[in-house]
């Protein structure tokens, strides 16, 4: 006589089923954030599971943000200085017009889940740029620059060619996230121009002023 042991029906449907996407995106990392968002620096493929995009990450990304910039600008004005919170206003400006970038594109792509991963994307990307940033601050402090003339030039191109860099690689990286065909990446490059006049024109605020 054989006996059948059953589990108790939740664990027999929690076996049964495979985990919720929402489930598994909630188990990445800050670091496969970063590492996502590391692709989109170098203008690999991505795909939008890979940021596990929520408030939650999403403001520590922000944070990680405003971290970095006091750093950098400190790096770049010197120690002689203190902290401008009138500059935090502009220090975060991008993140409403992301948020703004996301919903659209959301609802180009009729997927929701972008109106947090392109925020969440682009933040990601910035601690290399500002990695770079704070290369050159380092250059210019250690008196590098100042060693090799021409060395100035090359460096002074760089800092603005940044900003453009990021914004073609947010542009090129949230359209392959939307899975957007060629047609209709014209709505996510279009907006993504107007993002880079705004970024151009309003650059994000140093936090640390002389």
């Amino acid at each position: 006589m054989h006996t059948t042991v059953r589990a108790p029906a939740p664990y027999r449907a929690r076996i049964a089923s495979p985990p919720e996407p929402e489930a598994m995106l909630a188990r990445a990392s800050l670091a496969s954030c970063l590492h996502a968002g590391l692709r989109g620096v170098l203008f690999l493929p991505l795909k939008i599971d890979a940021f596990g995009a929520t408030v939650g990450r999403l403001s520590l990304l922000v944070a990680l943000w405003l971290v970095a910039n006091l750093a950098v600008s400190r790096l770049f004005v010197g120690a002689p200085g203190e902290i401008d919170l009138r500059a935090l206003p502009g220090a975060v400006f991008d993140l409403p017009v992301l948020l703004l970038a996301g919903w659209l594109l959301a609802r180009t792509a009729s997927n929701p889940r972008l109106v947090l991963a392109i925020p969440v994307f682009a933040y990601a990307m910035a601690p290399f740029f500002l990695a770079v940033q704070a290369a050159i601050g380092a250059l210019y402090a250690g008196g590098v620059v100042d060693a090799d003339a021409g060395l100035e030039p090359v460096l002074g191109l760089l800092i603005y060619a940044l900003p453009l860099w990021w914004w073609g690689a947010l542009i090129l990286g949230s359209a392959r996230m939307a899975m957007l065909t060629l047609d209709r990446m014209l709505a996510p490059v279009a907006l993504g121009a107007l993002l880079a006049a705004m970024g151009l024109l309003a650059p994000p605020a140093p936090l640390w002023q002389a």
